[in-house]
């Protein structure tokens, strides 16, 4: 039988494209029937019976004590074979004989799921009349009703639906049942499931809503009757696409239609600033984009990195897209971050047919590329740059254009060395991708061999990372550096190594390449070959002399990382070449353990048949077979016992590998480790023993092979907790509750807070363990240290089963804990409605208040229970009554984003503009939260949107801090204030350039917010983006039009704040337009001074490849290389040093660099200074 049939569809992981979801269903996984393999066939003819529906002889073999509940190998019961094929008399027989109902198979199926999702009304109905759990929940959380929805098996649904299914619950992945019908294009079961009330704008995990599902498959019928029905239509997803985003991003035009004519907001963007018309033209949906421009789309909106709709069509090659956005007089020359025109990432991209387009409607020429015809390409500038610093040149290299790449080198006045922004230079992007013969045009032409550009990586570094050794060859005979290094101070030949070119790696040793050259964490060639698993590469390496024992700052060997990766003939290798067997890693691990810990058994005994320590332990105590027996790595396990692994030795924690064992369940490795005379009772730091830990964790069949092994049931942690609590809060059966209590266990043992074995149980839900511990004299009035009772307790988290019980033996309704609380308090908190009416027929008051204020409505509301909400409105209680805040139930439910209950309490009478003790309206908490569902109810019921709490904050403030671009545009489009300022003086635009919120700072300023507004600190929405380190935002703010030239109250600039918070790109473009890359604050601090102390190495490198001074002082006399000591920035110092800082300079108090390193603890750049000393750089 196949397992749960139901896959979550694909979401959005990252703001990319969305995958389509598809309306129909993946049919490979479902069977006409379940069909037993032959083995069963022959060993259970009851199943075989039911599977053929042959009545007469389930029940004569039934009559001859066939076991009624036997499963077969895959966990399945003669009922389930039934139900799966249809069977309904039968099914009717099993359950009359005793079958069990709900018993689920090993993949997590019962009986009604195989019902559901077959589509057998009958079969459904019997089962439900019969009392299947209707709400079960399989494998990935999929229920009954979702299987259904899932196969559009209508009657199933009613069946389900008229039984008490819940229509809003979801699967793991957040999918309703409305959902799953939504994508599989079930329109009649979607009409049905909203007229049982489903919750339309639920969202899954990715926060997509049945909406979006719908339109991004077209599925026109199903949208429309979701609009008819009051969907949000213009609520985004978690990467900010809307329906509208998803409809236009697979080419669905009378879907976009629909959504326009029925209000959808054109000018929404995702998260990538992407609009409905970009998403279109990127995908080449021309008729689309036409419709878009009709209906008022604005064809040059750009994206948070500048790109039009234009550049987005131009860079796919949509020239009838791209035609159509000219004709709506799209800016032709408009430039995107990076200075990108269409004509150039068109260029870039190899788009032809656009390049010619935009070329005949006028297009800045600044630069050729291979589609231009030789002549023209020959009076080309070489060095002829973008405004980004790309030049044709480099292109042309990048791409293996070899015939313009020598057109363009005919011009003998030319600099074939010209570098982009990256400083990258012609010949780096031809060896990138291994182009030979353009490598060869260019050094027959005199390039540069040896140059770098800003992270260090040479012609010859990259030549080694692609993998054409014809090309290193070339490089060398024309004098590459063999031994150079990049910022990482990783060589050509790491770098070979690296990428497992072996041949490479001998070639450059030949021509005398150091092998045992380090990067700056010390790994070597040979550490970085072991760690990519290239054992050819270590083999070459091992024969030119390499260290077999170097270690890398973290103390790692080329045996451990090849241990670790389970890499057998590597490991092999370096054993045979001497690698020290037992040599650990900086915090104790052994080869052997990384070997255990991965599961490489093979690695394993290799590593024990060549005389690794089995019993070495690492810092904290753990061996290999505490590693193993904890991830229950069996194999593992075995080898290690089987060579005399210490079974009871301790970690640090007192930990034994039997406890791991017994926390995770693996019954396999807990047995194997008894049988090798593991201690059972033995306990940890905790005073756990492996019962315990497997007892908390439900493990009934580790708990059950513990306790017939000998391990003691009375004993309790240092906590308190016994192995009865831990069975009754951890789920274990009650079963196991019965042996427990028979072999001495006590049910009425407290915590020292007071906490019952009762009590547990409760909160655990489980009616079947709460009836046992009562049966065994479990006290029933037990009170924790905060008042609570088990009633309370129970109420609070349900079933009513539990409830009626604790009543029936004499619970008392009067129950109040420390706090006022009271069990009808905790009913209505998490919305058990039964168990209100329950606690009401008891006696219980609709009244209750607690301590703090909090009535039945106020929770119910917060929690989103529309049901109890509904329930004690009507029965008197008052929509306006506060707790001790000033919070009435509006406020709880729009903080909760409970838009269903807000509509009602509204409808109910709530006043909309109340304000809580702290200032805030209901409108504050739902902004603040981002429910934007819940914004627009409160703005059609006129709520006032520049209200302000104590602090200031208006509505408007709050939603753009926490980055709730969607709240923030309803509340401008319904006037609200957007330079108003909070007591801080901080107006919306500062908040979300503070919080890094790009997409609230587009919409902002798009909307007309001063970019340029300065609080009374002096802070601008650029400087607060450039101090708390969001690149994003300050490069959106710099191509908007920020000025670059505020200074706050402090003194600092943009380049000061942005080197602080490590912004490296944002601290270049600084210094690009004009910032002095010494200018200092009010205490003299400079940028580099900023960079050095926070341990930015990329920072310091672009500042000092922009001029700054070195060796400038700031506070106290500090350098920037001082400041680094300070901090132990090794990095950074490193840098530094290599740039020639001066090492012998003193701060104010006559301190130099070693010992300020020394006062500060910072023992490696200490040793870092005095090798330094001792070996000049040069």
């Amino acid at each position: 039988m196949g397992g749960d049939t139901y896959t979550p569809a694909d979401e959005l992981v990252v703001c990319e494209e969305p995958k389509k979801e598809t309306c129909g269903i993946d049919e490979s996984h479902v069977n006409a029937g379940k069909q037993p393999d032959n083995d069963v066939i022959s060993g259970n003819t009851l199943q075989v019976a039911c599977m053929n529906g042959d009545l007469d002889s389930v029940q004569s073999f039934l009559a001859r004590g066939a076991e009624i509940d036997s499963k077969d190998g895959d966990g399945y019961t003669p009922l389930a074979y039934a139900v799966e094929n249809g069977h309904t008399r039968i099914v009717k027989k099993l359950l009359e004989m005793g079958a069990s109902i709900d018993t689920v198979s090993n993949d997590g199926r019962t009986a009604l799921m195989c019902g559901s999702d077959k589509g057998y009304p009958d079969v459904v109905k019997v089962l439900l009349e019969n009392g299947a759990e209707v709400d079960k929940a399989g494998r990935n959380g999929v229920t009954a009703l979702i299987l259904a929805c899932q196969e559009g098996n209508i009657g199933t649904v009613q069946a389900l639906l008229k039984h008490g299914a819940s229509v809003d619950l979801v699967n793991e992945e957040g999918e309703s049942p409305l959902m799953v019908a939504v994508v599989n294009g079930h329109l009649d079961v979607v009409k049905l499931l909203l007229e049982n009330s489903a919750s339309i704008d639920l969202s899954n995990n990715s926060g997509w809503t049945a909406l979006m599902k719908a339109c991004s498959n077209g599925c026109i019928d199903i949208a429309a009757s979701l609009l008819d029905n009051n969907v949000s239509i213009n609520q985004s997803n978690a990467y900010g696409w809307t329906a509208l985003h998803l409809a236009c991003e697979n080419g669905h035009l009378h879907v976009v239609e629909l959504l326009l004519n029925r209000g959808a907001v054109m000018a929404t963007v995702n998260c990538g600033g992407d609009s409905p018309l970009i998403t279109a033209a990127e995908n080449g949906y021309t008729d689309l984009v036409d419709f878009l421009l009709k209906h008022g789309a604005f064809v040059d909106l750009v994206n948070f990195t500048g790109w039009t709709a234009l550049l987005s069509a131009a860079e796919k090659n949509h020239k009838d897209v791209v035609e159509i956005l000219l004709k709506n007089d799209s800016n032709i020359d408009k430039q995107a971050r990076g200075r990108n025109t269409a004509l150039s990432v068109a260029c870039e991209h190899g788009s032809i047919d656009v390049v010619r387009l935009l070329v005949e409607r006028g297009a800045d020429v600044d630069l050729t590329n291979s589609d231009i015809p030789e002549e023209s390409k020959v009076n080309v500038g070489i060095d002829h740059k973008r405004r980004n610093g790309d030049t044709a040149l480099r292109i042309a290299c990048e791409r293996g254009d070899v015939k313009t790449v020598e057109a363009l080198l005919s011009n003998p006045n030319n600099d074939i060395n010209v570098t982009d922004k990256n400083e990258w230079t012609p010949l780096m992007s031809a060896c990138w991708q291994g182009h030979v013969k353009v490598v060869e045009a260019l050094l027959a032409k005199g390039a540069d061999v040896n140059k770098q550009p800003l992270d260090g990586f040479s012609a010859l570094h990259q030549a080694c990372g692609f993998g054409d050794i014809t090309v290193v060859r070339l490089l060398l005979h024309h004098g590459a550096c063999i031994d150079l290094v990049d910022r990482d101070l990783s060589s050509p030949l790491i770098i070979a190594a690296t990428e497992g070119h072996d041949e490479i790696v001998r070639l450059l040793i030949e021509r005398g390449a150091s092998v045992e050259m380090s990067r700056r964490d010390d790994s070597t060639a040979l550490l970085e070959a072991a760690a990519n698993e290239h054992d050819k590469v270590v083999s070459v390496l091992l024969e030119k002399g390499a260290n077999v024992n170097k270690q890398r700052f973290n103390g790692d060997t080329a045996l451990k990382i090849a241990c670790a990766l389970g890499c057998y003939n590597t490991v092999q290798l370096l054993l045979q070449h001497g690698a020290s067997i037992d040599l650990a890693g900086d915090y104790g691990d052994t080869p052997l353990i990384s070997a255990a810990e991965t599961d490489h058994a093979a690695v394993v005994k290799l590593l024990l048949e060549n005389g690794a320590s089995i019993n070495s332990a690492n810092d904290e105590g753990w061996t290999a077979l505490m590693s193993a027996a904890m991830e229950g790595y069996a194999d593992v396990v075995s080898i290690l016992l089987e060579n005399g692994a210490s079974v009871n030795k301790q970690r640090v924690d007192g930990v034994t590998a039997l406890i791991l064992a017994s926390d995770r369940g693996h019954l396999s490795v807990v047995r194997q480790l008894l049988d090798h005379g593991a201690s059972i009772n033995i306990t940890d730091d905790s005073g756990d023993t492996a019962l315990l830990c497997a007892a908390g964790n439900g493990y009934d069949e580790v708990v059950k092979f513990l306790v017939e092994s000998g391990a003691e049931v009375t004993h309790g942690n240092k906590e308190g907790f016994s192995v009865m609590m831990k069975a009754c809060g951890g789920g274990c059966d009650v079963a196991i509750i019965s042996l427990l209590r028979e072999l001495g266990a006590s049910v009425n043992e407290k915590l020292p807070s007071g906490v019952s074995t009762l009590h547990i149980a409760c909160e655990s839900s489980s009616f079947a363990v709460v009836e046992k511990l009562v049966e065994y004299g479990a006290c029933i009035d037990a009170v924790d240290e905060d008042g609570n009772t088990p009633l309370i307790t129970a109420a609070e988290n349900g079933p009513i089963e539990i409830v009626e019980f604790l009543f029936q033996h004499g619970a008392s309704i009067t129950d109040t804990n420390n706090a006022g609380g009271n069990p009808i308090q905790g009913a209505a908190l998490n919305g058990h409605l039964d168990i209100i009416r329950l606690l009401l027929d008891r006696g219980a008051s609709l009244d209750a208040v607690d301590d703090n204020g909090y009535n039945l409505l106020i929770l119910a509301a917060g929690n989103g229970h529309l049901d109890v909400v509904s329930f004690l409105i009507d029965n008197g209680i008052s929509v306006e009554l506060v707790n001790n805040s000033g919070e009435n139930p509006l406020m709880k439910a729009c903080e909760g984003g409970h838009s269903d209950v807000v509509s009602f309490l509204l409808e109910k009478g709530a006043v909309v503009n109340k304000q809580s003790s702290s200032g805030s309206t209901a409108l504050h908490f739902s902004c603040q939260n981002g429910h934007v569902d819940v914004v627009e109810i409160l703005l059609e019921h006129d709520a006032p949107v520049d209200s302000v709490d104590e602090d200031g904050d208006t509505p408007l403030i709050l939603a753009a801090v926490n980055g709730h671009t969607d709240c923030v545009n309803r509340l401008l489009d319904n006037g609200a204030s957007i330079e108003f300022t909070n007591n801080n003086e901080w107006n919306p635009l500062h908040s979300a350039a503070g919080e890094g919120h790009v997409s609230v700072v587009a919409l902002l300023v798009k909307e007309g917010a001063n970019i340029n507004a300065q609080c009374p600190h002096g802070s601008s929405a650029l400087l607060v983006a450039s101090e708390y380190g969001f690149p994003d935002t300050v490069a959106f703010l710099l191509e908007h039009g920020a000025s670059i030239d505020a200074v706050d109250g402090d003194g600092d600039n943009a380049l000061l704040l942005a080197a602080k918070s490590g912004l490296d790109e944002a601290v270049k473009t600084f210094v690009e337009k004009g910032l002095s890359v010494d200018f200092t604050d009010n205490e003299g601090k400079s940028a580099l001074l900023n960079a050095a102390m926070e341990g930015h190495v990329d920072v310091v490198s672009v500042l000092l490849d922009a001029g700054a001074n070195i060796d400038q002082r700031g506070p106290n006399g500090t350098t920037a290389l001082l400041g680094a000591c300070k901090n132990g920035h090794l990095g950074v110092v490193q840098v530094l040093v290599e740039n020639g800082a001066a090492t012998d300079v003193r701060d104010e108090e006559g301190m130099d660099c070693i010992a300020t390193a020394r006062a500060h603890g910072q023992e490696d750049v200490v040793d870092f200074l005095s090798s330094s000393k001792e070996t000049p750089v040069s």
